[in-house]
């Protein structure tokens, strides 16, 4: 770096982020996923928070996914991690897919 050079990360620039973490939620059913998720879009907007709308970027989801096997519940997929979903019909879809995709593994050994 120059002597005179100022270097400015403007990820998110003008966006502030909040982060919020839950313990694991429980669902084996991926239209649950999407009703947890708009409650906290309309507690965040409802508290005068944010919008979070997610069509402006403002609300990005990470999901978590592992399923149990049918038959030997000591037997579990791998947990998978989907970043950055966006909004509430995005994240059952991602969890309508992976649900399938974990009990094919589970099931094909």
């Amino acid at each position: 770096m120059k002597d005179n050079m100022c270097l400015i990360d403007y990820n998110r620039a003008g966006m502030p982020l909040l982060e919020i973490v839950t313990k694991a939620v429980w669902c084996s059913d991926p239209e649950d996923c999407k009703l947890i998720v708009r409650e906290m879009q309309e507690m965040l907007s409802a508290l005068d928070i944010s919008e979070a709308k997610a069509e402006m970027g403002q609300l990005r989801c990470d999901v978590n996914i592992s399923v149990w096997h049918p038959d030997n519940k000591q037997i579990r997929s791998p947990r998978v991690e989907i970043k950055n979903v966006a909004g509430a019909k995005n994240v059952e879809r991602c969890v309508e897919y992976e649900l399938k995709r974990h009990v094919f593994l589970l099931e094909s050994g």
